[in-house]
């Protein structure tokens, strides 16, 4: 029999023992247990590592020393615990060592909570308690009181109560009320309440309390940030009112005012249906007054700006899928509105919406997207509304459906098709909704149809010739004629069903040549060098010819010169390829590899460093020309010497002189001196990366984060610091070099940034760079996060430039009591 069955008997038959004095001794066990015991519906067991006492005059038993008590889903231990049978209670308490230092203090757990207190009383019949010194968690929150009663229902009523985010036994912050009642997962009330923080008490009183302290989200109000600006005065930004509809959608209404007139609003929903989609959409509007009215540094600037992500579950509809990512508003948004320094650089805003359909066991693809493009610098705006598309994947036509034998020759032949019909609208962002951008709307059909095949030759080379035809369908075109009277070029737009169509061939030689170069050294073995040629021929006619009757010729001014231009050149998809085309191409890929011997390994091993991971020359040659036939020589490599030190390079090297006017003349450069070419443009890269070898995991399982929590986090990531990442620092150098004719232009800049983890509580970010044509530190920013413990702090600083900013916020970490913050930011428009 097990120990702890044997206490369970002996405690039943002490049970018995205490029963049989006030009863007949003719009474069995289970008719005690039924008639005076009602309440001990199961087992109690017991342990106590020093002794059990049993007071059989006084109907209890005393339990000395890591005493715990069980029974049905109770358990307390404690240092002294004492089984009072008449009242049907326990008491534990802890006790005093030489010292003066109590130990043993009990910890009581029912239902899933732990109380730890110095005292406890409990009456296992009424599930009602007194504790004394109580400390126990619910939900984020702790809660301290120096006395508790507790209720049947869990309820409790707590005097002289602190109530805190922070784990600490001797909070950093709590509030402190006289009087408190807990109703579990569900909210805490109180009356009268103070801040305390670090023992002091606050100015900050509330003539009663409310937390909410359910598992889901709830509506609520949000806390807005406080604070004074320069130009703005003082302000409240980013409070308003969040709205938790149900469990697939909610909306959060926030607003900045400042007292001289500036304002924002901001309505934010984020929905989500599991096995289905989920996103989040934004609208943002604001007005900022800069500068005194009536003076010449006044503005009043209107602007908005919409945020939409949509993602759909793949397990939805694996063969169907609708996506959208929205980035759009007034070019001014982010310079005016942004907080976070990637929203100040941003110069360019795309957006797409898509949708897809594949069909089952068919090779045909559809697609529709309405695309965005928005250049925030010279205010230009590009929106193709839709674009849609329609594809038939590789197919092989000649290919036997039933094999056998070798494969035939034309059995390798394949082609595909798509076709695209597309609307495009360019134009600025005050243009937008005019009625001229809309007649300068361009739209047009493009089919295409590439035809290829792949075939081994010589054992060595594989050979692919391939043809492509193209075929565009327009329902306007341009026609040009010179007006004697005005001398003005005029543009007459006709209306009709136009098709320009193209064609080219193509027949490409490639192979790869392997070899390998034994050194005689220590530490080098061999370097490994392998070289990739291909040579090909691509034949185009000339569709400028008035055979095909897409190009005419006008007189462009008085003095009778004529120019040749096409109908369809400001259409969408161009006109059909002016000039006759004869090229023959020239590439070379290399890529050499060094094997080297390990330092470190006490074993003889080898490992690669890679010279050269890339290093490519192209060229050509036209035959259909008069004059100019060898066309740029084309260099590009990549290298990586160092671990983690990537180089890069490419440029041009234009075979022709150039005469003192900068014209091109045909004649050779290397006649005259030895050189393969001018180098017309040259761009280089060093980029050095560092990270710790330390992952961090991105799994909510391995990070034991509840579901509802993960997903606050990755609906609003910017609100979140990780403190686990260790660090990375990258640096980059950028070097381009131009000279197409006489002038050239050099531009230089270099930038760093990472982030560090300086000890368990400190984190520090940073970016920052220097350009050499200005010879001025470029964009600078440095954040600075501190953990708190129950807090955090946050400090970020733009030192200077225009964008020069800082912002200071101190905020308790949990959601709970998220709206305790201190917040102080200066930005960029006040200075």
């Amino acid at each position: 029999m097990s120990a702890k069955s044997k206490h369970t008997l002996f405690l039943a038959l002490i049970l018995w023992i205490l029963a049989f004095s006030e009863t007949s001794a003719q009474q069995t066990l289970e008719d005690t247990t039924s008639t005076k015991s009602s309440f001990l519906t199961s087992d109690i067991t017991y342990f106590a590592e020093d002794s059990s006492v049993v007071d059989l005059q006084g109907k209890k038993v005393r339990l000395y020393h890591k005493a715990q008590v069980n029974y049905e889903d109770i358990e307390l231990q404690a240092e002294h615990i004492v089984l009072n049978w008449e009242n049907n209670t326990v008491f534990a308490i802890g006790q005093t060592d030489s010292t003066g230092h109590i130990f043993g203090e009990p910890i009581f757990k029912e239902k899933g909570k732990t109380y730890y207190c110095e005292s406890i009383l409990y009456n296992f019949k009424s599930k009602k308690g007194k504790i004394k010194g109580m400390r126990t968690q619910d939900g984020e929150g702790y809660i301290h009181g120096d006395h508790l009663k507790k209720q049947a229902d869990n309820s409790m009523f707590i005097e002289e109560s602190k109530y805190t985010t922070c784990s600490d036994e001797d909070p950093h912050f709590y509030i402190r009320a006289k009087k408190l009642k807990i109703i579990p997962n569900n909210k805490i009330v109180t009356g009268p309440a103070n801040l305390v923080i670090a023992d002091i008490p606050t100015p900050l009183f509330v003539p009663f309390g409310f937390f909410p302290m359910e598992n889901e989200k709830s509506s609520g109000f949000l806390m807005p940030s406080y604070g004074n600006s320069t130009n703005r005065g003082y302000y409240f930004r980013n409070g308003g009112w969040y709205f938790s509809i149900n469990d697939h959608v909610d909306l959060a209404l926030r607003g900045d005012i400042y007292t001289r007139g500036s304002w924002k609003l901001k309505s934010q929903s984020v929905y989500k249906k599991r096995y289905a989609y989920k996103g989040n959409f934004s609208i943002s509007y604001s007005k900022n007054l800069l500068g005194e009215k009536g003076l010449s540094n006044f503005q009043d600037q209107r602007d908005f700006f919409i945020n939409w992500t949509h993602t759909q579950d793949p397990k939805a509809h694996p063969n169907r899928r609708f996506s959208a990512k929205v980035n759009a508003g007034s070019s001014s948004f982010n310079r005016m509105n942004a907080y976070l320094g990637n929203d100040y650089l941003k110069n360019t805003l795309t957006s797409n919406v898509s949708y897809s359909y594949s069909w089952i066991d068919k090779p045909f693809n559809l697609s529709a997207n309405l695309r965005h493009s928005q250049n925030t610098l010279n205010n230009s705006i590009s929106l193709s509304l839709p674009d849609l598309g329609f594809n038939v994947n590789r197919i092989h036509p000649f290919k036997r459906k039933q094999l056998s034998g070798k494969q035939r020759w034309y059995e390798k032949i394949s082609m595909s098709y798509n076709v695209q019909a597309k609307n495009q609208i360019e134009t600025i962002d005050s243009l937008l909704f005019t009625s001229q951008t809309l007649k300068n709307m361009r739209y047009g059909i493009k089919h295409r149809v590439p035809i290829s095949s792949s075939f081994k030759v010589f054992k060595h080379f594989n050979l692919s010739p391939g043809a492509n035809y193209t075929e565009r369908w327009y329902f306007d075109r341009i026609e040009k004629s010179w007006n004697e009277d005005q001398n003005i070029l005029h543009k007459d737009t006709v209306g009709g069903v136009y098709a320009v169509r193209d064609f080219n061939t193509s027949i490409r030689l490639n192979t790869k040549v392997y070899g390998l170069y034994p050194i005689k050294s220590k530490r080098i073995k061999a370097i490994r060098h392998v070289i990739s040629p291909s040579i090909s021929f691509n034949y185009r006619p000339d569709f400028s010819d008035e055979k095909w009757g897409y190009y005419d010729r006008t007189v462009v001014d008085s003095l009778g010169n004529e120019q040749m231009y096409s109908y369809y050149n400001e259409n969408i998809y161009n006109s059909a390829p002016m000039g006759k085309s004869g090229n023959i191409s020239v590439s070379v890929d290399n890529n050499l590899e060094m094997k080297i011997k390990s330092k470190n390994d006490s074993i003889t091993e080898y490992k690669k460093i890679a010279l050269f991971k890339s290093l490519s020359f192209r060229g050509n040659y036209n035959l259909a020309v008069d004059s100019f036939n060898l066309s740029n020589i084309n260099f590009s490599g990549r290298s990586e010497l160092i671990p983690k030190l990537n180089i890069k390079f490419s440029g041009s090297l234009n075979p022709y002189q150039m005469n003192e006017n900068g014209n091109q003349i045909h004649k050779y450069v290397w006649k005259d001196k030895p050189s393969l070419g001018r180098l017309t443009n040259f761009n280089f890269s060093v980029n050095w990366s560092f990270k710790s070898s330390y992952q961090p995991t991105t799994s909510k399982v391995s990070q034991n984060i509840p579901e509802e929590q993960w997903n606050m986090i990755q609906d609003y990531a910017d609100d979140y610091v990780d403190f686990n990442i260790p660090w990375d620092i990258s640096m980059d150098y950028k070097y381009s070099y131009r000279k197409p004719m006489l002038e050239k232009s050099i531009r230089q800049t270099f930038n760093v940034r990472g982030n560090v983890r300086l000890t368990e509580k400190w984190k520090i970010g940073f970016r920052s760079g220097y350009d050499f044509d200005t010879q001025e530190i470029s964009y600078t920013s440095l954040d600075f996060y501190r953990d708190l413990h129950c807090w955090e702090l946050r400090f970020n600083w733009i030192p200077f430039g225009y964008h020069q900013s800082y912002n200071l916020s101190i905020n308790v970490k949990s959601s709970i009591l998220q709206d305790l913050k201190l917040n102080k930011r200066m930005s960029f428009l006040d200075f």
